[in-house]
């Protein structure tokens, strides 16, 4: 994927965006010609928006290691309110392997992303219903940890599109 640049002296001496292997290669043609302020930098594309969907409620590690997914602990008590919040409240989610919340940008559209998530029940007024009835209503602590059912959430960001030549 081409998404790198060369600069030597602060200037970019490249004219489009390279692949590593045609950056290394420019790089170190400049090197061999006697510059020692050559830097190859990586162009991170710009996550443009986000949106969410429910994947699925299970038993933890069920989608673990998938890139952009998280969850919230869910029980026969939990509502679509309590998952809003919890999904607002980023600190307390089980974010797994990527951290999409770098930039105060990011955060908005994540924000946004939840809000339309949830629009329809808030429309609706259906907020404080059960989320799931058929789960478990866990009485006691040993019960809540021996349960452990998780709502999962898949965050599908779009990233904006890099140069590509």
């Amino acid at each position: 994927m081409n998404r790198y640049t060369v600069w030597v002296g602060g200037t970019e001496v490249n004219d489009h965006l390279l692949n590593k292997r045609e950056a290394d290669a420019l790089a170190n043609t400049y090197k061999h010609q006697g510059h020692n302020d050559v830097q190859i930098q990586e162009i991170e594309p710009k996550i443009v928006s986000m949106s969410i969907d429910h994947a699925t409620t299970c038993y933890p590690d069920y989608f673990k290691g998938h890139q952009y997914s998280f969850c919230l602990y869910a029980d026969g008590n939990t509502t679509y309110q309590d998952l809003k919040e919890g999904m607002l409240d980023w600190q307390n989610t089980d974010h797994l392997t990527y951290n999409l919340f770098k930039t105060d940008h990011e955060w908005g559209l994540y924000q946004d992303a939840v809000e339309l998530l949830f629009q329809d029940a808030e429309q609706e007024g259906t907020m404080q219903d059960i989320f799931d009835p058929r789960l478990d209503i866990p009485v006691t602590e040993e019960e809540q940890e021996e349960y452990s059912c998780y709502a999962w959430f898949i965050i599908e960001p779009e990233f904006e599109d890099i140069e590509e030549s």
